[in-house]
């Protein structure tokens, strides 16, 4: 007699991403940093930068600089670096200035 158990994962389970193993699930860890944008960010910028998939993140300044305080999942700092970035450039009129370790970041 033989049993065999078959398996359907739930949507929204698969990322976009092929896997290398069940090991990237445990790999992946929260990376903080900021983004800062050469404009001001007012309500409808706002609100197009969540819609471009940063919800992750909350508007802030930084030394008085519009900028994005940004707690990413992912598998490297580079990899959720790269991400933000690409999604918050997407949106009209902006355009990161720079990017800071929030660790490194101190109060004006």
């Amino acid at each position: 007699m033989c049993v065999c158990f078959f398996f359907q994962a739930e949507d929204g389970i698969r990322d976009l991403v092929r896997s290398r193993g069940l090991g990237d699930v445990y790999k992946r860890q929260t990376h903080t940093f900021v983004l800062i944008f050469n404009r001001p960010i007012d309500e409808a910028t706002s609100d197009s930068l969540f819609d471009a998939g940063l919800g992750d993140a909350a508007v802030t300044a930084v030394g008085g600089e519009p900028a994005l305080d940004v707690d990413r999942d992912a598998a490297s700092l580079h990899e959720a670096i790269a991400s933000a970035v690409r999604q918050a450039e997407s949106v009209p009129g902006i355009r990161v200035l720079r990017i800071e370790r929030e660790d490194l970041v101190r109060p004006a």
